[in-house]
């Protein structure tokens, strides 16, 4: 049966695993629909011995507004990538490389693009259909929030105590 609607949630802790969730409130019921783990070296981005997750890059992921039943992830894995996960046939669709480690992480509603901060200051545009990017740097330190205001097709990035608005044509 078919997975995402508005009952759908989504759980993704620092560890790189990943809950699918489904609510049905009126018998009081959460159903586990799919569980995860994302594969991740034993050393930090730097090259030295893991020893928490406090300093790695955050777990992310969102449902895809254009591919039924299917989420974007990305974290500290092997690679710096958003993988594409269809939890109803269980399998990845397709992966997309990233020049930078995300550390947030936004889908654009009813279009192709993801909005990703880094740690290296850049706020990333990216289509995910296409694989196209365009980097803007706006802020001093880690971009820690993207979000997107849809009445009025803005995306609010912040690093700090400064938040950047970008205007987005979609």
């Amino acid at each position: 049966s078919s997975g995402i609607n508005a009952e759908t949630g989504l759980i993704a802790p620092a560890e790189r695993r990943l809950s699918v969730w489904q609510a049905a409130w009126e018998v009081d019921e959460n159903k586990l629909k799919c569980w995860l783990s994302f594969p991740g070296p034993a050393f930090s981005p730097g090259g030295t011995p893991q020893p928490s997750f406090d300093r790695l890059p955050p777990s992310l992921a969102v449902f895809s507004p254009l591919e039924r039943d299917t989420l974007l992830y990305t974290g500290y894995g092997m690679y710096q990538e958003v993988i594409f996960y269809n939890f109803i046939s269980k399998t990845t669709t397709r992966k997309l490389s990233l020049a930078h480690w995300a550390v947030s992480m936004v889908v654009v509603p009813g279009s192709n693009l993801l909005v990703i901060g880094t740690h290296d200051r850049l706020v990333t545009i990216l289509d995910y259909t296409s694989g196209t990017f365009q980097d803007y740097v706006a802020h001093c330190g880690e971009v820690g929030v993207v979000s997107y205001w849809e009445g009025k097709g803005v995306v609010v990035s912040g690093s700090g105590s400064a938040l950047a608005l970008w205007k987005l044509r979609v």
